[in-house]
């Protein structure tokens, strides 16, 4: 059955298209200057534009848990789609692509929402779950357990469960925070990501209390199209995007082909190799 969207432009429209145009920054970061292959502009120090994109992380799973999304098979097949770029352009297979994140904590929250927010201490058993099997969660699918907490951010706040609201949006700002430090971010950047999940985490969820994300706003007449454009088909566009930029990226190198299994070799032998090489692999 085919979305059907409202004739103007909502809150959610325009969310939706600055978190995509948000990540598309930080997809220029991480294919086109990643760190040491191309320090033209940014030196060794290509990682701030990889900020910019993770600020966009709470819009997608917060959604995720506060719409209940059923249209899971286009989900499905872009997930499809990009694990075959990988294979095609010679990246890593895991961890698996966010889309594949999506889906799965779309599947848990569906079989497990009630339980999750029907006492307290079931609460404190997820948080819990999803701190100790942050990194390992990592290894297998991109972001790990971590954007998880935005799902129940979601949920909590469609359903009023208000009481362990503020509880649950830190932890779950600190997490995602926390667990980027394998990536390689400083503090400062560290900090400068935090502070952007929080104000975007925020704004969900005022606007969700408001009005449900539906109001109309009241744009230029041209400007509303492209916004429309950008918010009603952001999975069609982020599919589309990955698969052109790891194809450049191949096309001139940067970078790829890298060809493996997982993106990161945790091995007693590569930490001891590390180690007696002064932290140089």
């Amino acid at each position: 059955m085919a979305k059907s969207f409202p004739s103007h432009l909502t809150p959610l429209d325009i969310i939706k298209a600055a978190g995509l145009m948000a990540l598309s920054v930080g997809h220029v970061g991480f294919y086109i200057f990643p760190p040491g292959i191309n320090p033209i502009v940014w030196g060794d120090n290509n990682l701030w534009l990889q900020v910019v994109g993770l600020w966009s992380l709470p819009v997608w799973f917060f959604l995720i848990g506060y719409m209940q999304t059923r249209h899971w098979r286009a989900i499905l097949t872009g997930a499809v789609i990009l694990i075959a770029a990988n294979l095609v352009t010679g990246m890593y297979l895991f961890p698996l692509n966010p889309l594949v994140t999506l889906l799965l904590a779309r599947i848990i929250i569906e079989r497990a929402g009630d339980w999750m927010l029907a006492r307290g201490e079931n609460l404190f058993m997820v948080c819990a779950i999803v701190v100790v099997g942050a990194f390992a969660a990592g290894q297998v699918v991109e972001l790990g357990t971590a954007p998880f907490l935005f799902v129940v951010l979601g949920v909590m706040v469609r359903h009023a469960h208000t009481a362990h609201v503020k509880k649950i949006f830190w932890l779950a700002v600190f997490l995602n925070t926390a667990v980027q430090i394998y990536l390689s971010f400083d503090f400062l950047q560290l900090t400068v990501i935090a502070a952007g999940m929080a104000g975007v985490a925020i704004t969900m969820i005022a606007l969700a209390r408001r009005d449900g994300f539906g109001a109309a706003l009241p744009v230029p007449p041209f400007l509303a199209p492209v916004l429309q454009l950008l918010g009603r088909r952001t999975l069609e566009f982020y599919v589309g995007q990955l698969v052109m930029f790891k194809i450049l990226a191949l096309t001139l190198g940067l970078g790829l082909p890298i060809y493996g299994w997982f993106a990161f070799d945790i091995t007693a032998g590569q930490a001891y190799t590390s180690f007696i090489n002064g932290g140089t692999p």
